[in-house]
């Protein structure tokens, strides 16, 4: 008997249309979430950064904003362990890592 004439071939067909069938409807058919969008304002110190985005989140309310500044700034004041590393490399001029 060779493959094509078994009997359980038009089974595993139907199986397997089934199950593509729901996989698609599934993916189909749930809700989509909307996509983020991330805006990184970058430019030299002084050049009003700080500014732009403080008006940025005037007008949009919604949009979080954080500043890696601030963040490396409270971070070395808080005493923890990263401080201390943050503090170290700043202070041999290295670049603070992600």
């Amino acid at each position: 008997m060779s493959r094509s004439n078994h009997p359980l071939v038009p089974l595993l067909a139907t199986a397997a249309a089934a199950g593509l069938a729901l996989y698609l409807y599934k993916t189909l058919s749930a809700p989509k979430k909307p996509k983020k969008k991330v805006v990184f304002v970058l430019g030299p110190p002084g050049a009003g950064k700080g500014t732009q985005c403080s008006l940025l989140v005037e007008r949009y309310p919604s949009l979080p904003f954080f500043s890696a500044g601030d963040l490396l700034r409270a971070e070395r004041s808080s005493g923890s362990d990263l401080a201390a590393v943050i503090n170290g490399k700043i202070s041999a001029g290295g670049v603070v890592p992600p």
